[in-house]
């Protein structure tokens, strides 16, 4: 099974069915590859209008053939399904064209000129500067027209290719090229050819389902070849159609008033370099009435995109595939109910939300990640989904709102992953600033693998039900609490935390969002929680807590049976390094705690593993070695807390009861020193200070 699961609607069955991603990266229109030809001939990758060996060489020299990498039309994808395989080859020959003479080796020329446009062939009718075909087949254009137009009208069941051979088409009064009626145009960019086409300012009709773009098209509309093609749309679009808009390939250039490319069913960008500079969506499909229509899917090319609006924006589904989009600016980057990102680059800046999938019902978007580059600066949140947001791999640089020196209102959000359900994480590395929670869902995390490093405004991870740590290296660098959630599971991985208020505070309720407390410590309690509702689980994993607040702080009880938690703070009195409400019981793992002593805690007296909590007479020296020591010599801990210090808990598995420990303070180690313990190596005695019986 893929990685990503969407349903959609098969037009041939009228069924909903489940499917996986290589089948979402097709045309959703299934039926339409019965009687679409996505070139002139079938078959022929070359462009040179015969469907021979040539095209076969050239398709099998791209080596792609059964490899299911992606596939364009030149490297064998001949039945649209977006690879080459076995069934391109059948599709090809029973389209029966193989070495075949074809129309589209002796094309109709049209030379546009204004008032004396020439033309080789049938099919046409000039009226004025108005060029109209009415017969399918293939049309090479070239020349100029200052004021005129391009219309397609022909039987519904006739293809046309235009072949735009170094044209300048300018309406001033309509959009330039118009598609009334066919069933299907490919605008073909001929090599190392220019081409421009502008539409006029003011149009005869503002209707919904009039013409509105520069290149406008009623039915199926595809952009193939490898010149160049400029479009100006001056009224309203760029490029549009009413049913699919597929971009094969080629240069091309829209800057339009109001959205650059749009598609009514879907929009389909396999390759070609383009740039789109828009005053309202760079790239969007309407079509919100039927469910298995209004999709994007960009599975190649290189797209750098300007926005007044959206960067892209579906009804549908979004797939981006093996492809680079650069959003440079925008209101939100990517939009739809349903986002898949895979093998891709992905870079956005945003005035509102970076990536965004958020459905009509409010309830069941999903977005999913692999093995991608993303990077997001966002004014408000950076990756964002309603039922779930899943990464699996790639690259993540996140920063979201300003970044974590900023604050944001309590109306908005700027939070650099979230999810209103759950949020999954298996892997990837993250680079994250963000103004409020690096992290979060409003029910559950889970992280299994990845390497983070946070710096949040508010929480690092957050999550209202629940957070499982299973792996991954965390480093929470800024926070105003670390971790935080009802219910917080670590069982393995390696978590470094940083708080101005409790660094792990496993509290009821939702989210308390509101930044730093005016002195360190003394902020809103974890969440604004209910007492007694939280539960903190540690079977393993490593985690190291610097906290200004409560270095762990559990509205309710905790439970440890492996693992190793190292806590250096609070300095101040009214918080502690350890702080639960009901009870805390130790079965394994290590712990040292080194805090104030004000409401200093130790682990239950129901642990089934000893204890020791000291507590001195003054707040010792951040920087004092303190190293604890059996009357036989056994070495319990050798450890440097980072911060002032009047209280050090320590539980270990080598504790034993009924046995003297002595404690010294000073002295130096040779030991390997990590987060200031020191394991292995010789102690240099400092001063005794102290011997204590563990009971």
């Amino acid at each position: 099974m893929s990685w990503y699961h969407f349903i959609f609607r098969d037009n041939r069955t009228g069924t909903r069915q489940a499917d996986t991603g290589r089948r979402i990266k097709r045309h959703w229109q299934v039926e339409s590859l019965e009687t679409r030809r996505l070139l002139a001939v079938v078959g022929d990758s070359n462009l040179d209008g015969i469907f021979d060996s040539s095209d076969l060489v050239l398709a099998f020299q791209a080596g792609k053939y059964e490899t299911g990498e992606s596939a364009s039309m030149s490297d064998g994808d001949w039945d649209g399904d977006g690879y080459f395989s076995s069934t391109d080859i059948v599709y090809a020959f029973q389209a029966g064209g193989y070495e075949l003479p074809s129309t589209s080796s002796n094309p109709t020329t049209i030379e546009l000129q204004d008032g004396a446009s020439q033309i080789s062939g049938t099919g046409e009718v000039v009226n004025a500067n108005v060029v109209t075909i009415s017969t399918g087949g293939r049309y090479e254009l070239s020349g100029k027209l200052t004021d005129g137009r391009i219309i397609v009208d022909t039987q519904d069941d006739q293809i046309v290719t235009l072949v735009l051979n170094g044209v300048e088409i300018t309406s001033l009064s309509n959009s330039a090229i118009t598609v009334v009626n066919a069933a299907e145009v490919t605008i073909e960019l001929a090599a190392d050819t220019d081409n421009y086409v502008t539409d006029g300012q003011v149009y005869p009709s503002s209707d919904e389902d009039a013409p509105n773009a520069a290149i406008f098209s009623d039915d199926d509309l595809t952009i193939t070849g490898t010149g160049s093609l400029t479009v100006i749309g001056r009224y309203q679009d760029g490029i549009a159609s009413q049913d699919d808009l597929n971009i094969e390939s080629g240069q091309v250039i829209v800057t339009a008033v109001d959205d650059t490319i749009r598609g009514r069913d879907s929009v389909d960008i396999r390759g070609g370099t383009l740039t789109l500079n828009a005053g309202g969506d760079a790239i969007k499909t309407t079509n919100d009435v039927d469910t298995d229509e209004g999709n994007i899917s960009i599975t190649g090319g290189t797209l750098t995109v300007s926005a007044g609006d959206d960067g892209v924006q579906a009804v549908g589904d979004l797939v981006v595939s093996d492809a680079s989009v650069t959003i440079l600016t925008a209101t939100e980057g990517l939009e739809a109910p349903q986002i898949a990102i895979e093998s891709a680059e992905v870079r956005i800046t945003a005035a509102d939300d970076g990536i965004t999938a958020a459905s009509s019902d409010g309830l069941s978007s999903t977005l999913q990640v692999k093995n991608s580059v993303v990077t997001i600066v966002a004014g408000a949140d950076g990756l964002e989904a309603e039922l779930s947001l899943t990464i699996d791999s790639g690259e993540f640089s996140i920063i979201s709102g300003g970044g974590s020196t900023q604050s944001v209102s309590d109306d908005d959000s700027a939070k650099a992953i979230k999810a209103d359900g759950t949020v999954i994480i298996r892997g990837g590395s993250f680079a994250i600033d963000a103004a409020e929670d690096g992290i979060h869902a409003n029910d559950t995390i889970v992280i299994d693998a990845g390497e983070m490093v946070i710096s949040a405004g508010d929480d690092g991870i957050h999550a209202d039900n629940a957070v499982t740590i299973n792996g991954g290296n965390i480093v929470v660098d800024k926070s105003y609490e670390g971790v935080e959630s009802t219910n917080i599971i670590i069982g393995g991985g390696t978590l470094h935390i940083r708080s101005s208020d409790d660094g792990i505070n496993a509290a009821g309720g939702v989210d308390g969002s509101g930044g730093e407390p005016t002195q360190p410590g003394g902020g809103r309690p974890g969440g604004g929680a209910t007492t007694g509702t939280g539960v903190l689980t540690i079977t393993g994993g490593y985690i190291f807590v610097s906290a200004d607040g409560d270095g762990v702080d559990v509205n309710g009880s905790a439970t440890m049976s492996g693992g190793t938690l190292i806590v250096n703070g609070p300095t101040r009195n009214d918080n502690g390094a350890l702080d639960y409400d009901g009870t805390f019981v130790v079965t394994g793992g290590l712990i040292i705690a080194a805090g104030s002593a004000g409401m200093a805690q130790a682990p239950s007296t129901t642990s089934t593993q000893a204890s020791l909590s000291l507590r001195f007479s003054t707040t010792q020296t951040a920087g004092t070695m303190i190293h604890i020591v059996s009357s036989s010599g056994t070495e319990i801990a050798t450890f440097v807390p980072t911060k002032s210090f009047q209280s050090i808990v320590v539980s270990a598995p080598s504790l034993i009861g009924g046995t003297t420990y002595l404690v010294y303070s000073g002295g130096s180690s040779t030991g390997t020193e990590t987060d200031g313990l020191f394991v292995g190596g010789v102690y240099t005695a400092g001063t005794l200070i102290g011997q204590v019986i563990v009971n």
